[in-house]
């Protein structure tokens, strides 16, 4: 995997619309990946839902994770009781659930493919410092208010402002990465693990059924 940090900003990123509102892509895997096809292992976004009362898309191939950035959303699944979530409480479900949803939010979203890769989120406060474990672990860092720091190499940390994201893939075994959050700021960081070896045996499989239909079997 090559090495990436990329500093994100949401004028910079793919803007969709859905029944509901707006969906401001941050990153999504494979680069070429599609969601609109399902062809990717995992994607990072934030949305806007417009409405009082909407219904999740069915996504039954991702887990997913959400967060609400502004407002607060009660969500229910598959008729299950209505959970409450205040503003910045991750909330993991499966997506293949009958989701829905009530309340005027903007949210934050991690969709992970199914037994390809997992993740999670977290809410970020003061400062801290990690280590990368391998080179497939994927980093995001997303400052939604105020202002945050990341260190990641060289004496000179990358400032995030109100709406940006740092990316940070592919980086070194024990890498050092060290963040500060400055006093008012709401910031928040993603994790993401690829499991290499599915990853490998869904693309043999693909290929081999490409080639299947090359010779004509």
């Amino acid at each position: 995997m090559n090495m990436e940090i990329k500093k994100i900003g949401r004028d910079a990123c793919r803007v969709s619309s859905w029944s509901g509102g707006t969906t401001t892509e941050f990153s999504i895997a494979p680069e070429n990946g599609n969601y609109q096809s399902r062809d990717f292992l995992w994607r990072l976004s934030s949305a806007t839902v417009e409405l009082e009362e909407s219904t999740f898309t069915s996504l039954p191939d991702f887990d997913r994770i959400i967060l609400t950035l502004e407002g607060e959303m009660d969500i229910c699944h598959d008729g299950g009781p209505w959970i409450h979530l205040e503003e910045f409480s991750p909330h993991r479900f499966d997506g293949a659930s009958e989701t829905r949803s009530r309340g005027q939010v903007t949210d934050f979203n991690l969709m992970l493919r199914k037994g390809a890769c997992t993740g999670d989120l977290e809410v970020l406060s003061g400062s801290g410092s990690e280590q990368t474990e391998d080179v497939y672990r994927t980093l995001f860092f997303y400052c939604h208010e105020g202002r945050m720091e990341v260190l990641v190499s060289g004496p000179e940390p990358v400032i995030l402002d109100e709406g940006q994201g740092l990316l940070l893939r592919g980086l070194p075994s024990g890498s050092r990465i060290a963040y500060e959050i400055k006093p008012g700021t709401r910031a928040v960081k993603a994790e993401i693990h690829e499991n290499m070896k599915m990853i490998k045996i869904k693309t043999i499989t693909i290929t081999e059924k490409l080639e299947d239909g090359i010779n004509g079997k």
